[in-house]
This record gives structure tokens, sequence and C-alpha cells, in this order.
């Protein structure tokens, strides 16, 4: 059943100045902001660290070292900025507004990611059991950067789901448009987003259908719930699991603890394992349907 009349609170900020030509001129806007503001933020990187040690990321987002991912990750707050300054100058709304309410996102977030630890915990296990985790760094280092890695996960994570939920679901719903095109639209130019062939390879094709699904998942969150709380802790521990605890050594891996015994762009490796991720994924959504009884 679709209930998703929670939704209108992040939609009715959106309808006063709902238009296509604004929807696109606020995606062109925000993109030249974002590049504008990354620019800027790695040149600024560049004088501090130098060049050599961002020359890997700008070679190969994946196969990249803890600190480097850590940078990569920090980024991600000039997302933040690009698209406050858009739903402020050209939609003429309050930048908060894309995140729904306040105090229901912080509550549902809460929720969400306790309902998760069992998941997180059994999904480790199974992979010990099965996929033999080798360790990556070493754990007094990864300890260190632990506290800072949760925070600039929950950064990137939060200003994906900002972009893609809250504002692009919210100006697409806005327009009249039905829930399978506002759901679907931002969740096809989500994937579309995390196609990089160059890092994976020919998995790359599928890594956009799993992220298109996430998307999916993550709007019905947004719209069920009325603000992004939801899809970001179901982003966030998607991510710290991948990310910060077991993860690909060529894929974004560098900082995390354990790294699983195969390539990224291995296609039989991965193409096994789609069905579990998938069924993993799910779960954690139903979970957090359950939980927060949306």
């Amino acid at each position: 059943m679709l209930d998703y009349a929670r939704h209108e609170r992040l939609v009715a900020p959106a309808r006063a100045y709902a238009a296509i030509w604004r929807l696109g001129l606020g995606c062109a806007v925000g993109l030249g902001v974002f590049v504008a503001l990354n620019f800027l933020y790695v040149a600024a990187a560049e004088m501090v660290v130098g060049r050599e040690f961002l020359a890997p990321i700008a070679r190969n987002g994946g196969n990249i070292g803890p600190l480097q991912t850590l940078f990569l990750l920090s980024t991600f707050v000039c997302m933040l900025g690009a698209v406050g300054l858009t739903v402020y100058v050209v939609h003429k709304a309050n930048p908060l507004s894309v995140i729904g309410s306040i105090s229901r996102a912080a509550r549902d977030f809460r929720v969400a990611i306790l309902a998760l630890l069992p998941i997180v915990l059994g999904v480790m296990a199974i992979q010990f059991v099965f996929e033999s985790p080798q360790l990556n760094v070493d754990f007094g280092f990864w300890a260190m950067l632990l506290p800072l890695a949760i925070v600039l996960v929950l950064v990137q994570v939060t200003a994906e789901e900002v972009v893609f939920r809250g504002y692009l679901q919210s100006q697409v719903a806005a327009l009249g448009l039905p829930p399978v095109m506002w759901i679907m639209i931002p969740s096809i130019l989500f994937g579309i987003g995390h196609y990089n062939p160059d890092a994976v390879g020919s998995v790359a094709p599928w890594i956009v259908l799993w992220a298109i699904m996430f998307g999916a998942l993550a709007a019905d969150l947004t719209a069920r719930t009325g603000s992004i709380g939801a899809a970001v802790a179901f982003h966030f521990v998607n991510n710290i699991m991948a990310i910060v605890l077991i993860g690909l050594a060529d894929h974004m891996g560098g900082l995390a603890l354990w790294v699983l015994p195969f390539s990224v762009s291995d296609t039989n490796e991965v193409m096994m394992r789609l069905p579990s991720n998938a069924i993993a994924m799910l779960a954690m959504y139903l979970v957090i349907r359950a939980r927060l009884r949306v």
C-alpha cells in the first residue's frame, strides 16, 4: 500500500515555484556551483597536501588509500553547499526544506540506525564465514580515523540524499507528476551518477542497476516518512559497511578495516553476489519500514 501523505512536507515548499524550466535551471545552477566549489576545494587542498597526494584520486577513484578516501568523502560538502544555494536562489525556498521535518528526520535516522544494527552484524558474520576477508588497515590507525570516517560518510550520504530525494524528488513531485515518475527519475539519475567503467570495468552497468534499485527504495522511504532521515540512515549503513568495515580494495576500499579477496572488475565474482546483496538491501528497507511503522 502506498501511503505517501507525509511526502507533502517536502513537496509543499517546492510547489510555490514549481515549473519545468525552473527545475532545469536549478539543475544547471546546482551542477555549475558544485563543479566550481569542488574545483576551489581541490585547488586549496593541493596547496596543503600536494598534488602527489591527490593524483591517485584523479586517476582512479577506486584504488586509493585511507586518507585519500577521507578526502574524497569530504568533497561532498561542496554538493551540500551547491544544493542549498540552488534551493535558496532558484526556488526561493528555505534550504532546510529539502530535509523535511528536521525533528522527524533526526528521529527516523536514529530509529533506523538502531534497527539495522542486527543486519549489519549478521552480514559481517556471513562474510567472515564464507568470504574470508583480509585485514586491510592497521587496527590502531583505523580506530584513530574511525570518528572522522563516520562523520564524512554521513556528510557524503546526506549530500546525495538531499540532492536526489530531498531536492529532485520533491521538485518533480511538485510538478504534479505521478509517484512512479518522481521516484524513478531521480533514482535513474542517481544510478547514472554511479557509472564509472574506468574504475570498475564491465561491472559498471550492474552497479548502475543496483544504485537505481537502491534509489527507488530510498525514495519510497522518503515519501512514506516525509523526511530524508530514514533514507539517510539506509544509505549510511550501506556505505559504512562497504567503505569503513568490509570493502573491496579497488572500489573505495582504502579505508575499510577488511577487504574481500576479489576485485570489483571480476564480473563473475560480483555477479555471484548480486542476489545476496539485493536481498540484504531489501531486508534493510523492510526493517526500517517495520520499525518506523510506515
